[in-house]
């Protein structure tokens, strides 16, 4: 994963967080799905297989495994029916030096 992707996956996680506007409800909607796609950069044809699993109270993303990313924790809210999420930082220092 490029930086430029890793930034723009921060930028939608924290878009994510930020749409969200009171009163929302704690959410444990996603635990135990898994959502499959591409992910690559924005105005490419082209990317790579990727699944967001959340099982367990854990978010993981399988293709930033190879960058150090381990599945952590997540927070989710959900209001008028759409769910957004947020991972939970962790202060664990990443093997591959690429952080969000």
């Amino acid at each position: 994963m490029t930086t430029l992707v890793a930034r723009a996956l921060a930028i939608v996680f924290a878009a994510g967080a930020l749409t969200i506007s009171m009163p929302a409800r704690a959410s444990n909607d996603l635990d135990g799905k898994t959502f499959t796609g591409t992910i690559g950069e924005k105005g490419k044809t082209e990317g790579q297989p990727d699944e967001f699993i959340f099982a367990g109270g854990q978010f993981h993303s399988t293709s930033c495994d190879k960058y150090g990313f381990k599945a952590a924790e997540y927070n989710a809210v959900t209001e008028n029916g759409v769910t957004a999420f947020v991972r939970v930082h962790d202060a664990t220092p990443l093997t591959s030096g690429v952080g969000l």
